[in-house]
């Protein structure tokens, strides 16, 4: 065969995308306004397992808005140590999540549903975009099999709703966090107070849908902001910042979002690959040019 992909015939069978899938949560919105209602909801994703279903064995979890791309790992290691004293890691902590809940006040009913003192369940209606389809169905149920009231809507209407924040509760992906400037301030600026508006009024920015605000994070933000890369500062309060942003969680990554395109290599050669990753091959961004540029013509007798 003469079809193949950028990882040729092994998962993931594609290239990550700069826009990692998240559980994005409206936090002015109560429940979700409660930065350990928000951490119970991670811990209580088994992310290995979900990505093992939704991706069919060949996808990659997330715990951060950041894609690993080369540019990004002089930050990638002193992140991970950041996460992990947190308390996160791809698996589920359900023991963990029975002690937050029962900290804030509920009780597992007979459904086996947390329960406020007024007889209220978490309600996590999510909206699933038919793209991220796969990920309603196992994510739904590992919510339901923790103690929240989960459920999961793919009416395309709803995506309109998330950008005013009425839809408090949806898949999506986040981005861009690495392809502009290739440093961490594109993607950290999308969490400052400058994108919050209450809800009803649509986001300023299509990513900036969390509705979250933190005034230390956004007093740290902007001492990034006019830094340049390689500045000895950046490591320092890029971690300050990401340390408020994971104790807070206000975006709850799934995934790192992985393009599967496949090509043909019967008149043409040369495509970008996992050994020369010149470029992406989707043709729906103008990284194609690279693309076509570099492509030669397959001579056949």
């Amino acid at each position: 065969s003469r079809v193949s992909t950028f990882t040729d015939r092994k998962p993931p069978f594609g290239y990550l995308d700069w826009c990692p899938i998240d559980l994005n949560l409206n936090c002015s919105a109560p429940p979700f306004n409660d930065p350990q209602i928000r951490r119970a909801i991670s811990l209580a994703i088994d992310r290995d397992r979900l990505v093992q279903l939704a991706e069919s064995e060949a996808g990659i979890p997330a715990l951060h808005p950041f894609t690993p791309y080369d540019w990004f790992a002089p930050f990638d290691q002193a992140l991970k140590e950041v996460i992990a004293r947190q308390g996160y890691d791809t698996r589920s902590h359900p023991q963990e999540v029975a002690r937050l809940m029962e900290e804030k006040g509920y009780t597992k009913d007979d459904e086996g549903f947390w329960t406020d003192p007024q007889g209220e369940h978490i309600e996590v209606g999510i909206y699933v975009p038919q793209w991220l389809r796969a990920y309603g169905p196992p994510l739904t149920q590992q919510l339901i099999d923790a103690g929240f009231d989960a459920s999961f809507d793919t009416s395309p209407g709803l995506n309109s709703l998330v950008q005013t924040g009425e839809q408090a509760a949806s898949l999506g992906c986040k981005g861009p966090s690495g392809v502009r400037g290739m440093d961490p301030y594109l993607m950290l600026s999308i969490y400052t107070s400058q994108f919050f508006r209450p809800t009803g009024q649509p986001a300023p920015h299509w990513s900036a849908t969390s509705r979250w605000q933190n005034e230390e994070y956004d007093r740290i933000v902007a001492q990034i902001a006019p830094l340049e890369i390689g500045d000895e500062r950046l490591d320092a309060l890029f971690l300050d910042a990401m340390t408020i942003w994971i104790e807070e969680m206000p975006d709850i990554f799934l995934a790192q979002l992985i393009i599967r395109y496949p090509y043909n290599t019967t008149r043409w050669t040369n495509w970008p690959d996992q050994h020369d990753p010149y470029g992406f091959p989707h043709s729906w961004q103008w990284e194609l040019l690279k693309t076509l540029i570099r492509l030669e013509p397959r001579h056949t007798p």
